[in-house]
């Protein structure tokens, strides 16, 4: 199905670009499309694309990176898994601190997201994971800081 006669020539040239770059089994679902489309009107032709591209748009707009920022143990990793996948963690969590000692990159819907060692530890891996963390931060659109908040009584 090469023929694109029916068409305006500027939109036989796209047509005819678009359909050489496709693989074979492209064309072969892209022909099969099309025949589902036959008789379609154009108001709901128009009506489909625009649903299509409202749910697509998302997927071609630049990712937001968002960074995970913080203290040892306040819960940064416990936050980047349910960001991610609350059913299958990615992260390591614990309740001992510096388990986090790399930052860790994940990929959400329409965001990137890394969880970040604690930026508190001292001595030369402490120095090393801060460094990592501040990495980070600096690269990101949206920082997530997080603190321990104190338990009742405490100041």
């Amino acid at each position: 199905m090469t023929d694109f006669d029916e068409f305006p020539e500027p939109v036989q040239s796209a047509l005819s670009r678009i359909w050489g770059a496709l693989s074979e089994e492209q064309r072969d679902e892209a022909a099969l499309l099309l025949k589902l489309l036959e008789g379609v009107g154009l108001r709901t032709l128009r009506w489909l694309l625009e649903e299509m591209a409202r749910e697509v748009d998302p997927l071609l707009r630049p990712r937001h990176n968002v960074v995970i920022v913080g203290p040892a143990n306040v819960g940064k990793s416990t936050l980047y898994n349910q960001l991610l996948s609350p059913d299958q963690p990615r992260a390591e969590v614990s309740h001992i601190p510096g388990t986090t000692r790399a930052n860790q990159p994940g990929e959400g819907w329409g965001f990137a997201i890394v969880d970040t060692p604690g930026a508190d530890a001292v001595g030369n891996v402490g120095q090393q994971e801060r460094q990592m963390a501040l990495e980070a931060a600096e690269k990101g659109d949206l920082l997530v800081i997080m603190f321990e908040a104190p338990q009742r009584g405490e100041r």
